[in-house]
């Protein structure tokens, strides 16, 4: 009996969001989700650069159950085969604000016409971020680079699969879930811990 009353439950809320105003087929719909980022704690902070003055700051993509790539302004995202089910709206937005800093959203629309953002919700499979510290502004050992994940409070959040590679000047990580990225480093000014 418990197998079967939660997914009753869970296609009974769904049915009710979906509707709750089917009349309005452009409205954004941001559905909450709750993730476990898997951060690893310990303050961050984001480390200043700037980006290249020869390249588009925003790029989009339709990329559908095959997998694809964008990129722009020395980021780029690598979404697997299988990551997403349907037709999916991509879109990398470089944050010009003196950081390394990227913005990630992914919409599509339902059968009803609504556009969804679906990058909170995460994917099938991990999307790579790929992110270019050669605007880098300050003097830092890139071992300690991370990519962070941005939380709407201003938390910095270190992703655990963040990787370094010195010889193309970038740190990637494999990210659950679309939102505000960053690169950055550990606050060594700071004694209290945060995630």
């Amino acid at each position: 009996m418990k197998r079967l009353s939660v997914p009753l439950l869970a296609l009974g809320v769904l049915a009710l969001w979906a509707c709750a105003d089917a009349g309005a087929p452009e409205r954004l719909v941001a559905p909450r989700a709750a993730f476990s980022s898997g951060g690893v704690p310990g303050r961050m902070k984001r480390v200043a650069g700037s980006l290249p003055a020869d390249m588009p700051r925003e790029a989009s993509e339709v990329i559908g159950p095959s997998g694809g790539h964008l990129a722009a302004a020395g980021y780029e995202i690598l979404v697997p085969g299988g990551a997403v089910r349907d037709a999916t709206l991509f879109t990398l937005r470089a944050v010009d604000d003196g950081t390394l800093s990227v913005q990630l959203t992914a919409t599509r629309r339902d059968r009803d016409g609504t556009l969804l953002d679906v990058g909170p919700l995460g994917f099938r499979k991990k999307v790579t971020l790929v992110m270019s510290y050669a605007g880098l502004a300050e003097q830092v050992d890139p071992a300690a680079l991370a990519v962070v994940w941005v939380h709407a409070d201003g938390v910095l959040v270190r992703l655990p699969s963040s990787y370094v590679d010195p010889s193309r000047r970038i740190v990637a990580a494999q990210l659950e879930h679309f939102s505000g990225y960053a690169v950055a480093v550990p606050d060594r000014s700071s004694t209290t811990d945060s995630y």
